[in-house]
């Protein structure tokens, strides 16, 4: 961990000091995929830790860290929030695996998607051949359910204090819960021709029987 940089550093380069954090989560967890068994530990673990670390502007890092700047969080050491930071970039591995199998992208940051890489890769060994594309499809699906418990773990394992640990902990669950249910209404708009809006039904304040509507841009939230 990272608390030997001082918080003005990190300043100066907010997205390489997420970086080294990363390798560094990286390197552990790869370890430990090996010795549970190679070739998982090929196919699976690599691919999640090449993707983390070969793209993206670490534009949810720099929020995170500039956001705590700007609160004055001197209860987190630097250390700490890197930490946190590497975590926030491996849930958003987890989405754009998923996201990219969910859309049918073959492409992703000018490479072979995820799930196009498996089904390339392994489609000569497939059985026959509509066997190729569902082991592509099932093997992403792995790589973003180990990114994003990699992602828990790293989280979890993050050196704070009680205190902060509560308020870490509330946000982290509701950020999951909140990227599945945007996942979904991304994809409930493209599959079923919904308005980018839905109307919400305010029983509190509505008279007997009646109902309150309200339309509300889902895309702004």
């Amino acid at each position: 961990m990272s608390d030997v940089m001082t918080r003005e550093a990190v300043d100066r380069d907010v997205a390489a000091a997420v970086e080294r954090e990363l390798a560094d989560v990286l390197r552990g967890r790869l370890r430990d995929a090996a010795r549970i068994d190679a070739v998982f530990g090929r196919d699976v673990a690599e691919r999640v830790a090449d993707f983390t670390l070969r793209g993206g502007g670490r534009i949810r890092s720099r929020f995170l860290w500039w956001g705590l700047r700007a609160c004055d969080g001197q209860d987190i050491g630097t250390g700490s929030v890197l930490r946190i930071a590497a975590g926030l970039e491996l849930i958003q591995t987890c989405a754009l695996v998923h996201d990219d199998l969910m859309d049918g992208s073959p492409l992703r940051r000018g490479r072979p998607a995820v799930h196009t890489d498996f089904t390339t890769r392994y489609g000569p060994l497939a059985r026959h051949a509509g066997a190729a594309a569902p082991f592509g499809t099932s093997a992403a699906v792995l790589v973003g359910d180990l990114a994003l418990a990699w992602a828990d773990d790293t989280v979890a394992d993050t050196d704070l204090a009680p205190e902060p640990r509560h308020r870490v902990r509330k946000v982290w669950q509701a950020m999951r819960t909140e990227m599945v249910a945007g996942q979904h209404l991304s994809r409930a708009r493209l599959d079923d021709g919904c308005r980018p809006h839905r109307v919400l039904q305010d029983r509190t304040t509505a008279a007997p029987g009646a109902r309150q509507q309200m339309p509300v841009d889902v895309d702004r939230g």
